[in-house]
C-alpha cells in the first residue's frame, strides 16, 4: 500500500508533462488505470505496465512483484510487454487484477489473474508451460509467442473499444 503513492505520482507527472504541451519521449497513445496498476500504449504500439504486479497483470513474465517503485524502473527502464512477432497494441484496459489489449490486427489479448474466465479462456489449463497457475503473465513461458488470442468467434474482430473495457 505505501507504493501505491509513488505509481500515482509517476502516471500524474506523465499526464502534467503531455497536458502542457511536452515533447515525451515514447509518450502514451492510449492509457488505463486498475486498482494497483497502469497501462499505456506507447508510440509504435508498444504496451508497458507497471504497479503491483501479482497475479501477472503486468505482463512482465518475469515475476517481480512490483514496477516503478525503484529507482530506474520507469522513464528509459520501462519494460516493454511481449505481446509475440508483429504484435503491437492499439488499446489498453486495466482491470482489477488483469490487463487486456487490444492488437494492431484487431485481436484481443488478456493476462493475469483469470480464476474467473476474466481472460477469456479457462484456467487451469494443463496446455500452458505452467498447468495448474490460475495467473497468465508472471512467466516468460506464457507471454511472446505463447500469449494466447482470446477466441471471439469465427472471423470476429474487435471493432471498437470504450475507456473502461475492450469491447468484441
Amino acid at each position: 500500500m505505501g507504493k501505491r503513492p509513488l505509481l500515482v505520482a509517476a502516471a500524474a507527472l506523465l499526464l502534467r508533462q503531455l497536458a502542457n504541451g511536452q515533447e515525451v519521449e515514447g509518450a502514451p497513445d492510449t492509457m488505463s488505470a486498475g486498482s494497483e496498476h497502469s497501462c499505456f500504449v506507447l508510440t509504435q504500439g508498444r504496451l508497458t505496465c507497471f504497479g503491483h504486479a501479482q497475479l501477472g497483470r503486468l505482463g512482465s513474465g518475469d515475476g517481480k512483484e512490483d514496477l516503478g517503485d525503484t529507482p530506474g524502473e520507469l522513464g528509459e527502464g520501462l519494460h516493454t510487454i511481449d505481446l509475440g512477432s508483429g504484435r503491437s497494441a492499439k488499446a489498453v484496459s486495466a482491470g482489477l487484477d488483469h490487463t487486456c489489449a487490444i492488437t494492431s490486427s484487431d485481436d484481443l489479448v488478456c493476462f493475469g489473474r483469470g480464476a474467473y474466465g476474466q481472460l477469456g479462456f479457462p484456467l487451469p489449463d494443463p496446455t500452458l508451460c505452467r498447468p495448474r497457475s490460475l495467473n497468465l503473465g508472471d512467466h516468460a513461458c506464457q507471454m511472446g509467442e505463447a500469449i494466447r488470442l482470446v477466441d471471439l468467434g469465427a472471423g470476429r474482430k474487435v471493432k471498437s473499444h470504450d475507456q473502461s473495457h475492450p469491447a468484441a
